[in-house]
């Protein structure tokens, strides 16, 4: 039992934004609370809804907890998860969500520094939570558009190295250079 909490900054926008991650063990009981998390972001389509925030986190918490144990809902009563209304990761209408995995990604890395202290030897280091999403077209003559990632990899644990090129805990992989060229 205790409370546990971390911090994962973001940049890429103004300021950095911040995903503060508390998570309060009672029991067989979780909360996992983002509350202090950056406001909602106006200008760009990176916010996260509720529901997203819910499945990330939940992801996390299993991946550490019980990785071998099928998914069900009895696994998943004793999680709460809050988020604020209005923050990023709790985004209310009319804000863009189209690229929420941006930030959505960082929430494993939130849960798992939290737990860190908890799981002890078991910790994987922070890799990339997120992908570099670039967009390509052009404007004139023959319109074309491309949508690459560019992912730094995986963290290390005690057991192994992490993957590299990968963005974890999506599943996707960098776009080949010659694709890019």
């Amino acid at each position: 039992d205790g409370s546990y909490e971390y911090q994962v900054e973001h940049e890429g926008t103004t300021t950095p934004l911040i995903v503060r991650c508390r998570v309060q063990v009672k029991g067989s009981d979780l909360l996992v609370d983002y509350t202090g998390t950056s406001p909602q972001v106006e200008s760009k389509s990176i916010n996260v809804v509720e529901t997203y925030t819910y499945a990330y986190t939940s992801f996390a918490v299993k991946a550490l907890l019980s990785p071998d144990i099928p998914n069900n809902e009895g696994a998943f009563r004793p999680l709460q998860v809050h988020a604020p209304p209005g923050c990023v990761l709790n985004a209310l209408h009319p804000v863009g969500t189209g690229a929420r995995g941006q930030i959505g990604h960082l929430l494993p890395p939130a849960v798992f520094g939290a737990l860190g202290p908890v799981i002890g030897r078991r910790r994987r280091a922070e890799g990339s939570g997120n992908c570099v999403v670039t967009m390509i077209g052009r404007e004139g003559g023959s319109r074309f558009a491309v949508s690459s990632f560019v992912n730094a990899g995986q963290g290390a644990s005690r057991l192994s190295p992490g993957l590299s090129a990968i963005s974890f805990p999506s599943n996707l992989g960098n776009t080949p250079i010659e694709i890019l060229e």
